[in-house]
């Protein structure tokens, strides 16, 4: 019997470790939901192996920080301070992302694997046009609403809010 739960022991610690319980100073929560993904999840999590003031840093040349466009535009919970970096996506799929010593290359590098998920290419789509435009996410929202009254195309729509 000894033996049997030697060898549980030994599988199970050789298992891949799964990411860190995230609380406190190791979080950082998006106040934001996406209400049309479908799933069971409203928000993706994002284990990293940066710190939390890492995602502090400005995003490329915008007013915006990595932490700021990850949680307000692609509703992402960041768990700080992992072994790994790994996104768990709306459908509690797991992507593994490569490790890089640049918060700006690794945001880039979570937006190009969102990018390529379904609702990921709608979330870009709309993160370009607030990139692009000086409106806030509200003002933009509250536009969308708007049109969205008055022309079912996007195309028109994203020219429209993008004009106004």
């Amino acid at each position: 019997m000894k033996v049997f739960y030697f060898f549980a022991f030994l599988i199970l610690s050789c298992t891949e470790k799964e990411p860190l319980e995230c609380y406190g100073k190791n979080f950082l929560q998006s106040n934001y939901i996406n209400s049309n993904s479908g799933f069971e999840n409203n928000q993706r999590t994002l284990f990293t192996t940066f710190k939390t003031s890492d995602f502090e840093t400005p995003f490329e040349k915008s007013n915006m920080t990595c932490g700021e466009v990850l949680t307000n535009h692609f509703y992402c919970n960041i768990c700080t301070n992992n072994q790994q970096n790994e996104l768990k996506s709306y459908n509690n799929r797991r992507y593994k992302i490569n490790i890089c010593n640049d918060v700006n290359e690794f945001t880039n590098n979570v937006l190009s694997l969102i990018k390529s998920m379904t609702l990921g290419a709608e979330e870009y789509e709309s993160f370009l046009t607030y990139y692009n435009s000086s409106y806030t996410i509200e003002e933009l929202e509250l536009l969308k609403k708007q049109f969205k009254k008055s022309d079912t195309s996007p195309k028109i729509r994203n020219i429209k809010i993008q004009t106004h």
